[in-house]
């Protein structure tokens, strides 16, 4: 297939790189993420791939100047984001017009002092962030499955603009 871009959004030690990577022979992919640890351990694992891009910076502060993406990909990194909205506008704006925003991540919890100590760890598993998703891209998939017996649960979303 043509060149497509794919943008990791905090990719962290790059275990979904390594997979994009593979799954995409001819793309260009970007690793982001705001830990300059994590980034260190992706760079080894991806053994400086020349189609690969890390850079170390904020969802916030990259986003609105970055360019255009066929596939936003995110896993577990939207949850310990605070305003969604705010991050989705922008989400929509680094999306090519066909473009695909893929999300997995924490979706909810029955035991409220596990959504309490998640929230002290800055993530959310109120339930709010696929619900928010679900109103502002136009879903194309769709799951909830549970995790850890039941612990939590977990939603995979694939949606476009």
């Amino acid at each position: 297939g043509e060149d497509i871009k794919i943008l990791d959004l905090g990719c962290g030690t790059g275990r979904q790189l390594l997979k994009l990577v593979v799954r995409y022979p001819n793309a260009q992919i970007t690793g982001l993420d705001a830990s300059k640890e994590m980034l260190k351990k992706a760079s080894v694992k991806l053994d400086h791939n020349d189609r690969i891009d890390l850079i170390n910076t904020s969802i916030q502060s990259f986003l609105p100047t970055a360019d255009k993406y066929d596939l936003i990909f995110c896993s577990y990194s939207l949850s310990i984001i605070k305003n969604y909205n705010d991050v989705f506008t922008v989400l929509k704006n680094s999306l090519q017009p066909n473009g695909t925003l893929a999300v997995v991540d924490f979706d909810r919890t029955p035991f409220k002092t596990f959504e309490k100590w998640m929230a002290l760890n800055h993530v959310s598993v109120d339930g709010k962030l696929f619900n928010e998703l679900s109103h502002s891209f136009k879903p194309k998939f769709y799951q909830t499955r549970k995790a850890y017996g039941g612990l939590w649960s977990y939603t995979i979303f694939i949606g476009s603009e």
